[in-house]
């Protein structure tokens, strides 16, 4: 016992000096996106929800859909053919959250009324109990973002491709940035003479 207070006596600058890791959250990085039909059928099928309030998934766009899968009703692993789209066509899905009203789409935070991006999506192998291969999407459903862990209502989609929905700059922005980073070379390169 006594050896142990010498020690932590000891160690007390250090802990002073360098604190011990204290766990914190990583931020979460909302990376707003949009799915494309690689042209063809597409499906869905339900994964699941760990959500307290009811909601179900709609097409929005290209031509709106559903109502499809019933959080609280519908069971894991139902899917829906949702037809065929040309190949690059985004497909838009939409949360309906029954209990409070709120609609809520894939892609930019633009698209949702509180400006926050409400769907993650992933690459999905398939598994024993959700076969469908393509991308795995999860929403949240609280306005204002909720926690964050997107689990509130999962599916998955075949046939698409995730792209990014950043937006990509126009060539004549590229071009008076490329032309003002040159101009600043050659200023530099006056200077340094």
């Amino acid at each position: 016992m006594v050896l142990r207070a010498r020690l932590l006596l000891a160690s007390f600058p250090f802990l002073l000096l360098f604190p011990p890791a204290v766990a914190v959250a990583d931020p979460v990085t909302l990376t707003p996106f949009q799915l494309r039909s690689e042209g063809g059928v597409s499906t869905i099928q339900f994964v699941g929800s760990d959500a307290a309030f009811d909601s179900f998934l709609f097409l929005a766009d290209p031509e709106e859909q559903g109502p499809f899968f019933f959080n609280h009703s519908t069971p894991p692993g139902e899917t829906a053919t949702l037809g065929s789209f040309a190949p690059g066509a985004e497909l838009v899905f939409g949360l309906r959250v029954l209990s409070s009203g709120h609609d809520f789409f894939t892609g930019p935070a633009s698209r949702n009324a509180d400006g926050i991006v409400h769907a993650q999506a992933s690459l999905w192998p398939g598994s024993p109990a959700f076969p469908t291969q393509g991308v795995l999407i999860g929403f949240e459903d609280l306005f204002g973002g909720g926690d964050m862990d997107f689990n509130d209502f999962r599916f998955v989609v075949s046939n698409v491709r995730i792209a990014d929905a950043s937006p990509v700059p126009e060539p004549g922005t590229l071009l008076l940035v490329g032309t003002g980073m040159l101009a600043l070379v050659r200023r530099a390169a006056k200077r340094s003479r």
